[in-house]
């Protein structure tokens, strides 16, 4: 939804820099021409680059929209797009910072997820990875990665639960099915006993007519 967040963006942007009586005039009003870069450090596998376009969220898609909105995704994790992390020191030192914390906290070593950060912190400011930053900020900071993994668990949590849940109502399902389906057969041969014991009374029936018939003849003989 990149490319809709930027067309908001935008737009807001435009609005405020042009006022609604320029709107109106007939001269040709000069607008600051867009350049719209999302950074992506996420880590989910993803392209060095990827650009995102308004259009593809169109619902009909056979029909060329009146406008576009193009985002360029750039993929700044640690070892990507080394073209551009050569050409800007402060880009390639938070691509490191953030590996940085991320092999603390997945390393195991710490008894928690705080303390990881705090070492992590420590380490790039002994390396000179954005040292002045992190000395100047370095409560923030570690705040704001903790609640990130906090947030992590926390998902990971509910997705764990909902996965439980999901598989106790399977597991439930199955049981009710199990009887329903056990009941449905216990229904369906009583039907086929009732049905027995029908064809029977008629043969009874049958049975007593034909000897009521044979008294009868032999009645008439004697």
């Amino acid at each position: 939804n990149m490319p809709l967040r930027g067309l908001f963006y935008f737009a807001q942007h435009y609005g405020k820099i042009v006022s609604k009586k320029a709107l109106h005039k007939s001269t040709l009003i000069k607008i600051p021409t867009p350049q719209y870069v999302v950074f992506y450090n996420g880590k989910k596998p993803f392209p060095e680059s990827k650009v995102l376009k308004l259009s593809d969220a169109f619902f009909n898609q056979s029909v060329k929209g009146c406008m576009e909105v193009e985002a360029t995704i750039l993929n700044i994790n640690y070892g990507r797009n080394k073209e551009i992390m050569d050409k800007c020191k402060v880009l390639f030192e938070y691509a490191t910072f953030v590996k940085t914390v991320r092999d603390f906290v997945e390393s195991g070593e710490y008894d928690s997820n705080d303390i990881a950060i705090d070492k992590a912190v420590q380490h790039c400011i002994n390396h000179g990875i954005l040292a002045n930053v992190l000395q100047m900020h370095r409560a923030e900071v570690i705040e704001m990665f903790f609640s990130e993994y906090t947030m992590e668990d926390a998902i990971a949590d509910a997705v764990e639960d909902a996965v439980e849940d999901a598989k106790k109502a399977i597991e439930q399902a199955r049981i009710e099915a199990k009887k329903e389906a056990k009941k449905e057969a216990i229904e369906e041969y009583q039907h086929k006993l009732d049905e027995k014991d029908d064809i029977i009374n008629e043969k009874d029936d049958i049975i007593r007519q034909l000897q009521e018939q044979l008294k009868k003849a032999e009645q008439r003989i004697q």
